[in-house]
């Protein structure tokens, strides 16, 4: 059954109200509007109707996706989180986020590089790094292929860390382990710590693994 477009409001926050005789109504984005040149005595059926709602609420995915994009680098499980959590169906979403993958604009393997690499200037462990891209989003598997592709001294990174945060902590055995636990929690691996506090410390000799 056919029903008539009694009026189409005007915008308000990027969304129109278009009313139809049987007092249905959709809310469609402005931008959408102007491409479905849809007008007061037109008339459609259920089916017409959904199709609009459906290719608006994509316009809108999108441009939200395009905005977050704007202010920040997403992983696309982070897109995808985001939008749902604004509101957007679980499919509405998956197009937004894959015609931006299409386009070039969402790349988790380029966004893990560029992540790996911040992270590990910073002095992270390889197994640090792995868990902060998961937490990003980045799925398990590539984060691991994108550091197992990353050459590390890692003994040079404790070495930096304790220079710039534990110098000054490695002067009696109490705070040598706590030292070494510290470091141990941030993923690294306790002959590498031992072979660099060693120079630091004699006490570390009778250290054992933790």
């Amino acid at each position: 059954m056919k029903k008539t477009v009694l009026s189409v409001s005007p915008p308000k926050r990027h969304l129109n109200q278009v009313t139809f005789s049987d007092g249905t109504v959709l809310e469609l984005d402005s931008d959408y509007l102007l491409t479905a040149s849809i007008f007061e005595g037109e008339q459609m059926d259920d089916i017409e109707i959904e199709n609009h709602r459906a290719a608006s609420d994509f316009v809108r995915a999108r441009s939200r996706a395009l905005w977050y994009l704007s202010r920040s680098d997403h992983s696309e499980k982070a897109l995808l989180d985001k939008l749902n959590r604004a509101g957007f169906k679980k499919e509405t979403a998956q197009r937004a986020v894959c015609r931006l993958k299409e386009s070039g604009l969402l790349n988790d393997e380029a966004l893990a590089h560029r992540l790996a690499e911040n992270y590990l200037n910073e002095n992270r462990s390889k197994r640090e790094c792995e868990q902060k891209l998961i937490l990003k989003g980045i799925p398990r598997d590539l984060a691991r292929a994108v550091l197992s592709d990353t050459e590390t001294d890692e003994r040079a990174q404790i070495q930096a860390l304790i220079e710039k945060k534990y110098k000054n902590k490695v002067g009696d055995e109490e705070n040598l382990r706590r030292t070494v636990a510290a470091l141990m929690r941030k993923g690294f691996k306790f002959s590498d710590i031992k072979a660099v506090l060693k120079n630091y410390s004699d006490a570390l000799y009778e250290c054992e693994e933790m």
